[in-house]
């Protein structure tokens, strides 16, 4: 008579064709996991997330899937809130503040901008010029790569005299808004001279109305002036070049075929 052996796991019945099978749901699962990673967009860090771009751009990059970490000095002032919606407290004289809301892997979107009454003659400032200095030393430090900038179409010329009582309101508006854009064309510099990806961004008059699908590109080169386009359509291109770099190193001119028109189409008091 045979003595009884001790019976391992490895003679159980079946063993090997569930290992086998054990193995390859392993396997699955793995590459399922690996390229629902590599699927995953970056996230996304949208510097200015009060600004009216943002009302946009924040609700559309939720619906695209990204994750999104907003950055504003009253984070209170974000109402929406999203299982991948962060909104942190920061200021862009603060570098300190811009590099906690930075892990190295996100695109960087500035939707900088001051709030001012534009109808009254804005002084000289610094806010594009000394926050995009520490928005871009934020990211190096951080090693984040990849920026939109956005500047304005208003930034292309240089008013250097004032215009006469009998020039178009256009002009008489843009030289006693002059400060913006005189700071916007050296922030433009300061990102040109950096070592990121950046793509500066110039729309025109944006206006509060639902998207019109009607923007035109205007690339290194000026834009029709005094034109104007959606909230809408400017956070639905923001958020395509992410996605395709088209436009990596280069300024880009954001208008329509709409004319601006004061007291028609457009008043500075909206």
């Amino acid at each position: 008579m045979q003595p009884l052996r001790k019976l391992k796991y490895r003679d159980w019945p079946g063993f090997r064709l569930h290992a086998v099978l054990a193995c390859a749901v392993l396997s699955l699962l793995t590459v399922a996991c690996t390229v629902a990673s590599e699927q995953a967009p970056p996230p996304l860090v949208i510097i200015g997330a009060t600004a009216q771009t943002a009302e946009s751009l924040i609700p559309l990059a939720l619906d695209r899937g990204y994750t999104v970490i907003g950055f504003a000095r009253r984070p209170e002032a974000v109402s929406l809130r999203h299982e991948r919606l962060t909104v942190l407290k920061g200021d862009v004289y603060d570098r300190d503040s811009i590099e906690a809301a930075l892990s190295g892997k996100e695109i960087v979107i500035s939707l900088l901008g001051p709030r001012v009454d534009i109808s009254q003659p804005i002084p000289e400032m610094d806010l594009f010029s000394a926050g995009y200095t520490n928005i871009l030393a934020a990211m190096q430090a951080k090693g984040n790569s990849r920026l939109l900038a956005t500047s304005s179409i208003g930034a292309q010329k240089v008013m250097d005299q004032e215009p006469g009582p009998d020039a178009p309101r256009a002009e008489q508006w843009l030289w006693q808004i002059r400060g913006i854009y005189n700071d916007m064309r050296l922030m433009e510099s300061i990102v040109r001279a950096s070592q990121l990806d950046f793509t500066i961004l110039r729309p025109g008059q944006l206006m509060p109305e639902p998207a019109r699908n009607d923007l035109k590109i205007a690339v290194d080169r000026d834009a029709p002036e005094l034109r104007l386009i959606t909230y809408a359509d400017f956070a639905a291109f923001i958020l395509d070049e992410v996605e395709s770099a088209q436009h990596v190193g280069h300024v880009v001119g954001l208008y329509s075929d709409r004319q601006l028109q004061y007291g028609v189409n457009f008043s500075t008091a909206e």
